[in-house]
C-alpha cells in the first residue's frame, strides 16, 4: 500500500488496490512525484486544492478494486469484466500519463519562478489540453460502475467514467477587457428658470407633458427629480461614445440649479414648489431675488460655475448642461478646450437649434462651426414615464380640471371687451380675478369658482394667460407702481391682435363638457354693466395716471361716462373735488405686519402658533400649514381692502358735499382758492419756494408746513383747542403735496430731482421726493391772505 502525505490535505491512498499492469505502477510513481512537487511549490491554498482535486480524479479513473475479500460470485463477474476492458484501460493509462507529464512540466516551471521576486502574483498560464482520442464504445464503458468496500468496511464513492476533456483554443488577438470600469464623474448644471417655463408654462400644443397627461397634470402627477440624474446617466451610457472601444458609465456626483424669483412669490405656486422639490432631492439650488422686470445673472452664474470646476483637478470628467438657451455655447466650447467632455439635456419644444443640430460649414459665418457636445442630446420627453409619477396623497374630484381652453378664454375676452374705450392700458388682473371668483361652475359638492378651476387646470391666472395665446400681460411701470403702491402685485391684461382668430380655433377644437354647457346656459354679461364695480381698480389706477400727467383732470373713475358741466364754476369745483377724491385714494392701505411676513421662513411650531391664534386647524405638514395660512391671509387682506375702499368712498362723498357748497358758512373753513387765486396755503408755499431759490424740496416743504399753524378759519373750526398744522389742512383739502401742486398748475409745477443731489441716494424716502417750482411770473392774487408764519408756529 502506497500512501503519500501532503501538508494541508488528507493522506491520499494511491495503492489500496491490486496493480495489474506495470505502466499503471509507473503512473502511481509519477503521481507521487507530482504530490511531492506540489508540497514544495509556492501555490496558494486555493491553487493547491485545485491540483489536488485533479490528481484525485486521475486516480479514480483507473477502475481499481479493493483488497477486501469479495464473494465468489463477484470475483467471477469481475474476471469477465476485466478481460473485456484490459485494452481500453491501456489506452486510458497512456492518456493519463500524458496529462501527468503536463502537470509535472507546469509545476517545474512554477518551481523555477519561485526564486524570482514579483510584486504581484500572476496566475499560471492556461495549458492547452490535448483532445482525447476517439475510441469505439465498449460494453465496459457502458456498464454501471462497481461498488467496492474499503478496509474499514464503508462503501466508497462509486467510480465514475472520465468526463470528456474540453478543448481550448488560444486567442490570436487580445480580447476586450470585461472587467468593471470606473464610471466617469459628471456634474449637472441646470438652468432653473428655463426648465420651469419648459415644464409648467408651455402652450398646450407645444408641451409634451400636457399632451401625454392632460392639462392640470400637476394636481394628479408629480415630477420625480430624484430620478432625473439616474435617467440621464442611463441615457448617456446607451449612447454611442464615439472613439471609445467600450462605453464607459457616467455617474452624476452633483446637481447645481440656478434660478431666481421675486420675493413675494406665492409659496403654493408651481414655481416655488418645483425648487422646493429639487432641494429635497439633494440638488444644490442657488436662488437669486428678482428685483426688476427680468432676472439677472442666472446665465452668467451657470457659465462661471461650469468653467470654474473645469479648471479644478478631478472635479468632474463630464459637464452636463440642462438648458435650451444658445447663450451657453461659448461656455460649452471653453469647457471642452479644458479637456472635459460636455453633454446636453433639453426638451425639443424649447431647445435652440444651435444647440441640438450638427455644426455647419465654417464658410457660413452666420452659424457656429465648433463642436460643443461629446454625446447625443438627452431629450427629457423621451423618458416621461420614468420621470412623471402619479400622486397618491391628493384626491381630486373627477370633473375637476376638465375645463377646456375655450370656456375661460371666452369669459376673459368678454370681460376685457366690455371695458370699452375706458381701459386704454388694459384691465387690472385684480379686477379680473374678482370677476372670475364670482362666477361658479359645477353643482353640488363639486361646485367651485371659475378662478379655482383655472388654478387647478393651469396653476394660476398668469400661467393660463401665457399658455392660451389669446392674451398678453404687462407689468406696472415705475410710475404706475408708485401710484398703485409697493404692495400692489397686479398687472395689466390685454387682448392680443389675433385674439378673435385664436378664440374661433378654440371653439372649433374643443368639445364642451356637460358642466360647461350648463355654465353657458346661465352665463350673462349683465353684471359687467356696472363699470364702477367691475373695473374699480383699473379705473382708479388710470385716473391716477391721468391726473399726474395733467390730462383730463375732470375724469371721475366712479362715473365712467362723466361729462363736465358747461358752467365753469361748477366745472372747477367738481374738478377740485375729483382731485381730492383721487389724492385720497393715494392713501395706501397699510396691512398688519402679521399679514405681510414671509411665512415660509417660519418653523412648524411658529406656524402652528399662528394657526392657533387665528382659529385655524393646527394639524398637518408644513406645506399644509402654509397653504392654510395663505388662504386665511388672502381672505383677511380682501376684507381689509373692502373696508378701506368703503372708508375712502365715505370720505369722497363728504368732500363732495363740501365742494358743492363752498360758501356755506356751516363749513366753518375758508373756501378753497381756485386755480390762480392765492390763499393762505398758497402764500405759505410761495414764501418757502422763494426763500429756497424758486423751487423747494417737497420733503422740506412738508416740514415747513407742519411747523406752521393752519388758516384762521380752520383753527376756528377746532375752537382753537386742537393744534392743527398747515400741512394737515393741505392734506384735508388736497390729499397730499403732489395733489396740491396738481390743482394749482398756474402757480406751481413739479420737477424731478437728480439723485446725485441727495446725501444718501439709496434712502428709500428719496424715491418719492420732487421739487415744487414756482411758475414765472406768478399770477396776481385775488385773495390776499399773507400768512404770519413767525407768529403762528405750531409749536
Amino acid at each position: 500500500m502506497l500512501v503519500v502525505p501532503v501538508d494541508g490535505f488528507h493522506s491520499l491512498p494511491l495503492a489500496t488496490v491490486k496493480l495489474r499492469d506495470p505502466s499503471f505502477t509507473s503512473s502511481c510513481r509519477s503521481l507521487s512525484r507530482c504530490l511531492s512537487l506540489l508540497q514544495r511549490s509556492n501555490f496558494n491554498a486555493k491553487r493547491q486544492q485545485q491540483c489536488y482535486g485533479s490528481l484525485r480524479n486521475l486516480v479514480c479513473l483507473q477502475g481499481v478494486e479493493s483488497d477486501a475479500a469479495a464473494d465468489a460470485d463477484d470475483d467471477e463477474e469481475d474476471g469477465e469484466i476485466r478481460g473485456k476492458t484490459d485494452e481500453s484501460l491501456l489506452r486510458q493509462v497512456e492518456l493519463q500519463q500524458q496529462q501527468i507529464n503536463q502537470l509535472l512540466s507546469m509545476m517545474t516551471t512554477q518551481q523555477e519562478q519561485k526564486s524570482k521576486p514579483e510584486e504581484d502574483e500572476e496566475p499560471p498560464p492556461k495549458q492547452v489540453e490535448e483532445p482525447m482520442p476517439q475510441t469505439d464504445p465498449s460494453p465496459a464503458q457502458n456498464s454501471p460502475p462497481r461498488t467496492s468496500f474499503s478496509q474499514h468496511g464503508m462503501p466508497p464513492q462509486p467510480l465514475q467514467p472520465p468526463p470528456p476533456p474540453q478543448r481550448h483554443q488560444a486567442p490570436v488577438a487580445p480580447a476586450v477587457a470585461t472587467t468593471a470600469m470606473s464610471p466617469l464623474k459628471a456634474m449637472l448644471f441646470v438652468d432653473g428658470t428655463w426648465l420651469y417655463y419648459s415644464i409648467h408654462e408651455r402652450q398646450d400644443y407645444l408641451c409634451p407633458i400636457i399632451k401625454k397627461y392632460g392639462r392640470g397634470w400637476q394636481r394628479k402627477y408629480y415630477f420625480d427629480w430624484s430620478a432625473l440624474p439616474r435617467v440621464i446617466c442611463q441615457a448617456l451610457y446607451e449612447h454611442d461614445d464615439g472613439w471609445a472601444v467600450q462605453s464607459r458609465p457616467v455617474e452624476i456626483a452633483r446637481v447645481s440649479v440656478f434660478t431666481s424669483y421675486k420675493a413675494h412669490t406665492n409659496p403654493n405656486s408651481y414655481r416655488f414648489q418645483m425648487y422646493q422639490d429639487m432641494s429635497k432631492a439633494n440638488f444644490d439650488v442657488h436662488m437669486m431675488e428678482t428685483v426688476g422686470k427680468s432676472e439677472k445673472c442666472v446665465d452668467i452664474n451657470i457659465a462661471v460655475e461650469m468653467l470654474h470646476y473645469a479648471t479644478v483637478p478631478n472635479a468632474y470628467d463630464v459637464a452636463l448642461l440642462l438648458t435650451g438657451d444658445k447663450d451657453f455655447i461659448p461656455a460649452m466650447i471653453r469647457t471642452r478646450q479644458k479637456g472635459r467632455k460636455v453633454g446636453l439635456v433639453s426638451m425639443r419644444s424649447g431647445c435652440n437649434k444651435a444647440l441640438s443640430e450638427i455644426p455647419t460649414d465654417s464658410n457660413n459665418h452666420n452659424e457656429h462651426n465648433h463642436n460643443i457636445r461629446d454625446y447625443d442630446v438627452v431629450w427629457i420627453e423621451d423618458y416621461l414615464d420614468e420621470l412623471i409619477k402619479p400622486r397618491t396623497d391628493v384626491k381630486i374630484p373627477v370633473d375637476w380640471g376638465a375645463l377646456t381652453p375655450f370656456t375661460a378664454m371666452k369669459v376673459i375676452s368678454d370681460f376685457i371687451s366690455q371695458s370699452g374705450d375706458l381701459m386704454t392700458r388694459g384691465v387690472s388682473s385684480r379686477d379680473l380675478g374678482r370677476y372670475l371668483k364670482r362666477l361658479e361652475i359645477g353643482h353640488g359638492s363639486n361646485k367651485r369658482t371659475l378662478l379655482d378651476e383655472i388654478k387647478i387646470s393651469y396653476g394660476g391666472l398668469h400661467q393660463y394667460f401665457f399658455a392660451s395665446g389669446c392674451f398678453s400681460t404687462h407689468a406696472l411701470n415705475d410710475q404706475e407702481m408708485d401710484l398703485a403702491g409697493q404692495s400692489d402685485r397686479s398687472y395689466w391684461v390685454r387682448l392680443r391682435s389675433d385674439a378673435d382668430m385664436t378664440l374661433m380655433r378654440a371653439a372649433k377644437a374643443d368639445e364642451l363638457s356637460d358642466i360647461e354647457k350648463e355654465f353657458f346656459d346661465s352665463y350673462s354679461l349683465e353684471p359687467l354693466e356696472d363699470k364702477k364695480e367691475s373695473y374699480f381698480h383699473s379705473l382708479l389706477l388710470q385716473r391716477k395716471l391721468q391726473s399726474s400727467e395733467n390730462k383730463n383732470p375732470n375724469f371721475n373713475p366712479y362715473e365712467p361716462d362723466f361729462k363736465p358741466d358747461v358752467n365753469h364754476h361748477f366745472q372747477a369745483t367738481n374738478g377740485d373735488a375729483n382731485n381730492h377724491q383721487q389724492e385720497a385714494q393715494e392713501e395706501e392701505l397699510e396691512l398688519p405686519e402679521e399679514l405681510t411676513q414671509d411665512f415660509s421662513t417660519l418653523t412648524v411650531a411658529k406656524l402652528k402658533d399662528f394657526c392657533r391664534g387665528n382659529g385655524l386647524k393646527v394639524s398637518g405638514t408644513k406645506a399644509e400649514l402654509l397653504e392654510r395660512i395663505q388662504e386665511f391671509v388672502d381672505v383677511r387682506v380682501e376684507e381689509l381692502e373692502k373696508e378701506h375702499e368703503e372708508k375712502l368712498l365715505q370720505q369722497q362723498q363728504s368732500r363732495q358735499v363740501v365742494m358743492d357748497n363752498p360758501q356755506d358758512p356751516m363749513n366753518g373753513s375758508e373756501p378753497v382758492a381756485q386755480d390762480g387765486d392765492i390763499g393762505y396755503l398758497e402764500a405759505l408755499v410761495i414764501e418757502f419756494a422763494k426763500a429756497s431759490g424758486g423751487k423747494a424740496n417737497s420733503r422740506e416743504l412738508g416740514r415747513y408746513l407742519s411747523a406752521n399753524r393752519a388758516s384762521p378759519k380752520r383753527m376756528q373750526l377746532s375752537n382753537n383747542q386742537i393744534r392743527v398744522s398747515a400741512l394737515q389742512e393741505l392734506k384735508e383739502n388736497h390729499g397730499s403735496i403732489k395733489g396740491f401742486v396738481a390743482n394749482k398748475p398756474s402757480l406751481f409745477e413739479m420737477k424731478p430731482i437728480d439723485r446725485s443731489e441727495f446725501s444718501d441716494p439709496d434712502d428709500p424716502h428719496n424715491r418719492y421726493t420732487f421739487y415744487v417750482a414756482l411758475r414765472e411770473p406768478p399770477l396776481t392774487s385775488s385773495v390776499s391772505a399773507r400768512p404770519q408764519a413767525t407768529e403762528q408756529r405750531a409749536y
